[in-house]
């Protein structure tokens, strides 16, 4: 299969490969085109692609491979149908890897990724999670309109934005130790489990207007530019702001019991937002046992 873009096995799987002269892996000098593939296996990128792998509206039977794979441009997998998983754990894609519309059985991997620009998974539907957890990401992570089955794990994120406006998340949504320096848009969406913002850096914006949070959300030693709840129909069952350093805030908190919120010495809020906290000179006194 020398010289060859591809090989096929009997399982019927198929690897973005080329060969030189010698039977070494060599780099795909341009782009890898594999849209509306259908295939029963795996699809596995092994060759560096100095351009952009296309895999548009491709049908794959178990799962698409990419782990370390080095892309010059995109992954372009809108549209596609993958019966398990895609892994991009640790890969190196310059402008952008897309999912948008992309309906994933298992899980979308991209742990420890480095993106240039986009992780587009507008729309997507992923049967379990997204694990971004320590990517690199340029632009943004995009997630909004999704539908994911578990869980998004974006700890230790690097990116712009991250934005799961109108997203249903079946569990949690974590962005703990992440850095964003613009944006986190969860506005309307839908969150199973906990929002876990611990010692995140939110350079602009937390927007949690309409969200509805199944269980707490957690800003401990988090830093934010501004917290946005906006409307009262923004829900939560606690509030954790020990240590959270919030520069500005606008909305309106729903009602909790003073069980349901935590302080320290070391938080720094607006008023507008201690106001909203019931007995917050009690539970104050409490947190320094004064």
């Amino acid at each position: 299969m020398k010289n060859k873009i591809g090989w096929v096995d009997g399982k019927d799987n198929i690897a973005v490969v080329r060969y030189n002269s010698n039977g070494e892996i060599v780099p795909i000098p341009g782009d890898a085109i594999a849209n509306n593939l259908k295939i029963k296996g795996s699809l596995y990128v092994l060759s560096p692609i100095e351009g952009s792998l296309y895999v548009e509206g491709a049908e794959i039977g178990i799962s698409l491979y990419a782990n370390g794979a080095k892309i010059g441009d995109s992954l372009y997998a809108n549209g596609a149908k993958i019966g398990d998983s895609l892994y991009a754990n640790g890969a190196k894609i310059g402008e952008s890897l897309n999912v948008r519309n992309a309906e994933i059985g298992g899980a979308l991997y991209a742990k420890n990724a480095k993106i240039g620009g986009l992780l587009d998974a507008e729309n997507a539907k992923i049967g379990e999670w997204l694990d971004a957890r320590n990517a690199e990401i340029g632009e943004s992570l995009d997630a909004r309109d999704a539908k994911i089955g578990e869980w998004l794990d974006a700890e230790g994120v690097k990116t712009i934005s991250l934005n799961v406006r109108n997203a249903e998340i079946g569990g949690a949504l974590y962005a703990k130790n992440a850095k964003i320096g613009g944006l986190l848009d969860a506005k309307n969406a839908k969150i199973g489990g906990l929002l876990d913002a611990e010692n995140a850096k939110i350079g602009e914006l937390l927007d949690i207007e309409y969200a509805k949070i199944g269980e707490s959300l957690n800003l401990r030693n988090a830093e934010i530019g501004e917290l946005a709840t906006l409307k009262s129909t923004t829900r939560f069952e606690g509030i954790d702001l020990r240590g959270a350093k919030i520069e500005e805030f606008e909305g309106k908190l729903p009602e909790i019991e003073v069980s349901q919120y935590k302080i320290d010495e070391d938080i720094k809020v607006p008023e507008s937002l201690i106001e909203q906290l019931p007995k917050y000179e009690e539970v104050y006194k409490q947190a320094l046992r004064i």
